[in-house]
């Protein structure tokens, strides 16, 4: 077994379509965490890694990315070299690009079928056997009760109430998309994300 576990695979365009033509047969676990959260943590990620390159605040990273948002950015790998920092990361902040699940998840169906794609929430495979032994299954590997030490600086629930005004902006900005991803799932991610 064979595993990748780049964030960056799902968002990028090319990446898909290329892991098809060298993996034709690949399965992808896809692991949904709430858009709205993901934004924060990336931007608090980023400034972190990146001391005195990165130090725009919340709201500047927030509308410089809706300023130059691109569904699908980065859309070869060629673009995407050109706007990496060889220090780390990437010169473009493709944060909100991140977030539309439902466009990336239908991506991988696109190029995988739906048998081959395994979606699943954040909150639920965290010391969750019966959602591992379905990962297991799904990868065709024999059963475990793995190990989980979960670090979780729990910086996110602090950002909601710190920068509520960005909070709401992002809400407002995922709302089609966590519409759309409803949709193809058949849940209420509203409902699951508490948004």
């Amino acid at each position: 077994v064979l595993v990748d576990g780049c964030t960056n695979n799902l968002h990028i365009p090319y990446a898909i379509p290329r892991i098809k033509l060298e993996f034709p047969d690949a399965k992808h676990i896809i692991i949904l965490r709430n858009p709205v959260d993901r934004f924060f943590s990336d931007w608090s990620h980023y400034r972190n890694m990146r001391p005195g390159r990165f130090n725009k605040t919340l709201r500047e990273t927030l509308f410089q990315n809706i300023g130059s948002f691109d569904i699908d950015v980065f859309d070869s790998e060629e673009d995407y070299v050109n706007n990496c920092d060889v220090k780390g990361g990437s010169y473009r902040v493709a944060f909100l690009e991140k977030g539309m699940y439902s466009h990336q998840i239908k991506r991988a169906y696109e190029y995988f079928g739906k048998e081959n794609v395994m979606v699943i929430i954040d909150t639920s495979v965290i010391n969750n056997q019966n959602v591992i032994n379905k990962i297991c299954d799904f990868i065709c590997v024999s059963r475990f009760e793995p190990v989980i030490e979960r670090k979780n600086v729990g910086i996110v629930q602090y950002y909601r109430n710190e920068y509520y005004d960005e909070y709401m902006m992002l809400k407002y900005f995922y709302n089609q998309s966590i519409d759309d991803l409803s949709e193809l799932l058949s849940c209420d991610f509203y409902d699951i994300w508490g948004l």
